[in-house]
Formats: structure tokens, C-alpha cells, sequence
């Protein structure tokens, strides 16, 4: 199957032609009425094979550059998505496909087989399966299922579940996690929390926070005094 190269704003999908030394670039507009399966989509993702995969409030749906092929929950398959609204998906380093979904499930969508395994959640409070919550994976391929404001978990793989005791780094007592980004380059976790900014380090497994700068992170001190933390973005020069 050839590979689809796509940029998209509600699904606009382009292909690139030349004439001459000119690059001319035709649209198709998709919409509900010629395929997609709903206008709220939460996250596009791409295969290795080419596969554009789309995450709706209405089911999830696999696009080949001319067709969409949908899947729903079906009450009689008990191997069907369990929900058919998909807050996030995500594809690992394994070319697993994760999704999230508004109910609180979440679970591994097999792309050849069609069928979905479900993954367990172990939380201190349940009713967090309802909160603002996302999937993040490191550079290391640890999977992170993260609760704001709530609870930080980590994927293992033998249990098949989610739970805060397999994280692999500490959170300062008392404060809550709102966002959380891996540096890959200098091997750390960066916590964005309600009570400020901290750093994790992967090698030294030291956290950093204000009035507890262990490892004199400059960020740190030039920062102390935020609280309330929550955005972030690492850029191409780290």
C-alpha cells in the first residue's frame, strides 16, 4: 500500500504535484457526509504501513488515503472498543495503538486483527478514571498514564496494568503533577506541578524542587517562586 504523506486541519488531506518549479497542491474536504465518522476528532496518528488512524467522539477509524474503515462498540463482541468516544490515541515503540476513551477504559487496539485488549487501572481514587487525564511515552518506552492534579501511573507490561508503584521516579510529597515532559538528551523527567516546577533525575534518581535543590538545577532557582505550573515545550536545542 503505497505510504500517505498528510497534512490536515478537519481532515484536509494533500497531494503534492509540480509544474515546472512550482509546487501546486489539490484539496479534499472530508467530512461526515463522505466517510468521517464524526467532526470533534481527538488525535490522528500514522502507521508504519501508511495508515492514517483517528480517534473520534463517535468511534475510531482507519483511512487509506481513499476509504475509511469504522469501528464501534458492538455490545455482542466483547472484543470491540469498549466506548466509542476516544479522548487520545497513541501509538508505542512497539507499533502498539493506545487508546483512551471518555468512560474511563483504555486499552491496546490491535491494527490487524481488529479486536481490543483492555488494560487495568489500579487508582487510590476511581472516580479519577473521570478527570482530565493523558497517555505520555518516554524515550525509554515507558508508557505514563497521567491524572491532573490527582495521580501519576506507569504501564507494566507483565501485569497488564497501570498502577503508581511501578513509577520509576518520585513526585515531592503533597505536590500534584499537571504535566510532565522527558528530556531524553540530559535524562530527566520535568514535573510540572500545582506547587511548582521539579526535575527528576534518570541517572542520579535525585528530584529537585524548591528549597530542595539537591542537584542545583539553575531552572530551579530561577524559578522557585512559581507555583501553578502547567504548559511546557522542549524545543529542538533542548
Amino acid at each position: 500500500m503505497r505510504k500517505i504523506t498528510s497534512t490536515i486541519c478537519l481532515l484536509l488531506v494533500f497531494i503534492t504535484g509540480f509544474s515546472q518549479d512550482e509546487k501546486q497542491y489539490s484539496f479534499i474536504h472530508y467530512t461526515v457526509n463522505n466517510g468521517l465518522a464524526a467532526y470533534n476528532i481527538s488525535n490522528i496518528a500514522q502507521d508504519e504501513q501508511g495508515y492514517l488512524w483517528i480517534g473520534t467522539i463517535n468511534g475510531l477509524q482507519r483511512f487509506d488515503g481513499t476509504r475509511f474503515k469504522t469501528f464501534r462498540h458492538n455490545p455482542s463482541n466483547p472484543k470491540s472498543i469498549p466506548d466509542n468516544f476516544i479522548i487520545q490515541l497513541m501509538f508505542d515503540k512497539q507499533q502498539n495503538l493506545w487508546l483512551l476513551f471518555a468512560n474511563g477504559d483504555i486499552g491496546i487496539f490491535d491494527t490487524h486483527g481488529f479486536t481490543f485488549r483492555k488494560v487495568k487501572v489500579k487508582l487510590k481514587d476511581e472516580v479519577n478514571l473521570k478527570r482530565s487525564r493523558y497517555l505520555l511515552q518516554d524515550s525509554d518506552g515507558n508508557i505514563f498514564y497521567i491524572f491532573r492534579f490527582t495521580e501519576v501511573t506507569t504501564y507494566n507490561k507483565q501485569s497488564n496494568e497501570f498502577s503508581s508503584v511501578y513509577n520509576t521516579f518520585t513526585i515531592p510529597e503533597n505536590w500534584r503533577v499537571t504535566n510532565m515532559i522527558d528530556d531524553p538528551v540530559r535524562k530527566k523527567y520535568w514535573l510540572f506541578c500545582d506547587s511548582g516546577l521539579a526535575v527528576f533525575n534518570k541517572q542520579t534518581r535525585n528530584i529537585s524542587y524548591r528549597n530542595h535543590n539537591i542537584e542545583k538545577e539553575p531552572i530551579i532557582e530561577q524559578f522557585s517562586s512559581l507555583t501553578g505550573t502547567n504548559g511546557y515545550l522542549l524545543d529542538s536545542k533542548n
